[in-house]
């Protein structure tokens, strides 16, 4: 008897951990979100030496109830400088980070990221990332010029 009742107690108990609910709280937790309108930029592609200026422009928005703060953006490679807002982004507010890539001189693939953090609840670590081809330039070439050997000498 000992034992079953030993039994039924744990049982009871442990189904009553199971199916322990959290207290549910109704009121909206207090703190920045950040929402990406697009956390990749692709720059498709770009021809080498062209002046083009590498910039990659993410735009994202405070969809949380306290001013958001952007604590460090930190790129995955010298290559790629970042530049962001240091002011508190308010509620509903949007701001924006811009990625400098200065590497198109040369043919090659494009694909760097950069680690966002920041104070918001819902992430606060974000990769953003960049890619896209650098490809060379096609050479100029001239058309000949067909000249007509049987017009007149003012022609030619």
């Amino acid at each position: 008897m000992r034992t079953f009742t030993l039994a039924f107690i744990t049982l009871l108990f442990s189904t009553t951990v199971l199916y322990a609910q959290p207290a549910k709280n109704n009121a909206a937790e207090k703190g920045a979100n950040i929402e990406f309108v697009s956390e990749e930029f692709n720059f498709g592609s770009i021809y080498a030496n062209s002046g083009h200026d590498g910039l990659a422009e993410f735009k994202f928005i405070n969809t949380g109830n306290e001013p958001l703060i952007l604590t460090n953006v930190k790129t995955s490679c010298g290559c790629t400088s970042p530049f962001w807002q240091k002011d508190p982004i308010n509620p509903g507010d949007t701001g924006k980070i811009v990625l400098k890539y200065a590497n198109l001189s040369q043919p090659h693939t494009i694909s760097k990221s950069a680690t966002v953090q920041s104070n918001a609840l819902n992430k606060p670590t974000v990769v953003i990332r960049i890619a896209g081809t650098v490809v060379a330039k096609p050479e100029e070439v001239m058309p000949e010029k067909n000249i007509d050997k049987s017009a007149s000498p003012f022609a030619q």
